[in-house]
């Protein structure tokens, strides 16, 4: 059997008219000879169709499937793999609740599932300094991110920088030392604070240079 059945076959003693041809054309059917029998297409009806289910990644060439072809609501968490990888920044809006039962983990610390149903807020800083030695003296902090360098100007003043537009305004501040007290200014510039001044002080309210501080900055 050849690819195509035509219903019209010429005779010996026939007429060849543009009227017979025509048909023959237009009446055309395809065999299932036509196609490779498990391939991708197949017959139906004589007319040539994709077969159900044929379509693998095989034939799929390399980022073919693109966004606005992927159909709003057909991405499920059935469909994501366990572990995904995401390099560079991530930016996820519209979602209110976000559950997780087995911990998560942010950066290389693993953190468990708190309880409770308050949200939770991360600090927009945080550090740990030791006393600078000197006066006019600036240090790194020993651990902590956002910070840049606490300087000490005079003794029990000293002045902590942050990265540019890192803190909003109004802030909220937590400071622990082996002083007693504590008083504090933050330092705004266009809307963002760049750093923030301490005062520490001992039992009889004299400035004292500490040997640790603690800051952590909520906001």
């Amino acid at each position: 059997m050849g690819a195509v059945n035509t219903t019209y076959t010429f005779t010996a003693t026939d007429t060849v008219t543009s009227g017979k041809l025509n048909n023959i054309i237009d009446q055309t059917i395809m065999t299932d000879d036509a196609v490779f029998t498990g391939g991708t297409v197949e017959v139906a009806g004589g007319k040539l169709k994709v077969r159900s289910g044929s379509i693998t990644s095989n034939e799929l060439s390399g980022d073919s499937v693109i966004t606005n072809k992927i159909l709003n609501g057909s991405v499920t968490s059935a469909k994501l793999d366990t572990n995904i990888s995401i390099a560079g920044t991530l930016s996820v809006t519209g979602i209110t609740t976000f559950s997780n039962t087995n911990g998560f983990t942010l950066g290389s610390a693993s953190m468990p599932v708190p309880s409770g149903v308050a949200p939770l807020y991360a600090a927009r800083a945080w550090g740990r300094f030791s006393s600078p030695s000197g006066t006019n003296t600036a240090t790194a902090p020993v651990n902590g991110k956002n910070i840049g360098t606490i300087t000490r100007t005079s003794t029990g003043r000293y002045t902590l920088t942050f990265p540019a537009g890192s803190i909003p305004q109004n802030p909220a501040i937590v400071l622990t030392s082996d002083r007693v007290s504590f008083s504090e200014t933050l330092t705004n510039s266009s809307g963002f604070a760049t750093s923030l001044t301490i005062r520490t002080v001992d039992t009889a309210a004299a400035l004292q240079n500490f040997d640790f501080l603690s800051v952590v900055i909520m906001a």
